[in-house]
């Protein structure tokens, strides 16, 4: 998957879309993707598609502090990233990580 340095800490999702709805989301996360990265002083952000799994995706930030994601959760930008995944898809998990060294 994603490689870290010690001790960041990760925002991850995993989302179900339908068929047809799968560029459209990929546009849409590919958008808000960019601005984590650029914005957001994210480590990384990465958007990953399972290839054993038809239309799950997997949506995985990394921070250099939890503070960081806890603010990340709190921001207008997620909760775009939450109603434009709901709106297209099912989210099946969201979950906080750290990466020990």
């Amino acid at each position: 998957m994603v490689q870290t340095s010690p001790g960041t800490f990760g925002l991850e999702m995993v989302v179900r879309v339908a068929h047809a709805n799968r560029r459209e989301l990929f546009q849409t996360l590919e958008g808000l993707r960019e601005t984590v990265t650029a914005q957001e002083r994210a480590a990384s952000c990465e958007l990953l598609e399972d290839c054993l799994v038809p239309n799950r995706v997997y949506w995985v930030e990394r921070w250099a502090t939890l503070q960081e994601i806890d603010e990340a959760c709190r921001s207008d930008r997620f909760a775009m990233l939450r109603a434009a995944v709901e709106l297209l898809g099912n989210i099946e998990t969201v979950r906080k990580t750290e990466e020990l060294s």
